[in-house]
């Protein structure tokens, strides 16, 4: 039994770093646009930083829950069922909505595309490539905490 919960704790990290490069990628391609500008002054920098601080501090902030809720997995610890069924519940929820989004996005795309436009379709599908992993994790770990914890844990 031990053995799924390394596992499961190793799938939490690899989707940690994952989105960490995510988000280090995002803050490199920002920061490559500062020369771009027409005038670097310190508003400008202050404008870029917070737009960096906008699309990066939320996959930064998913990666250090998932290293903390993988380190707990690890080394179980009190509550662990409870801390689990909560923090899973939540990431099935937000890849829930991030897949209907997706499949939303790709059916408007098709009709965009349809009618001659369509120039930024292929967009549509991130949010499916971060739901679908997200809600599958999800799932495999509250089948994890269901089937192998027990109530007191």
């Amino acid at each position: 039994m031990r053995w799924i919960f390394r596992a499961l704790a190793l799938c939490h990290f690899g989707w940690a770093a994952v989105l960490l490069s995510f988000s280090g990628w995002l803050v490199a391609s920002q920061m490559r646009a500062l020369r771009y500008m027409s005038s670097v002054t310190w508003t400008s920098v202050a404008w870029l930083l917070l737009v960096i601080a906008t699309y990066t501090l939320p996959f930064a902030g998913l990666a250090a829950g998932l290293i903390i809720l993988g380190r707990r997995i690890w080394s179980p610890v009190p509550r662990l069922r409870t801390t689990l069924l909560l923090a899973h519940s939540l990431l099935l929820l937000l890849g829930s909505i991030a897949i209907v989004v997706g499949v939303l996005g790709v059916e408007a795309a098709e009709k965009s595309s349809a009618r001659g436009g369509g120039i930024m379709s292929s967009l549509a599908w991130v949010p499916l490539w971060y739901g679908i992993p997200t809600a599958i994790l999800a799932a495999l770990s509250l089948s994890a905490v269901w089937l192998a914890l027990s109530e007191r844990s």
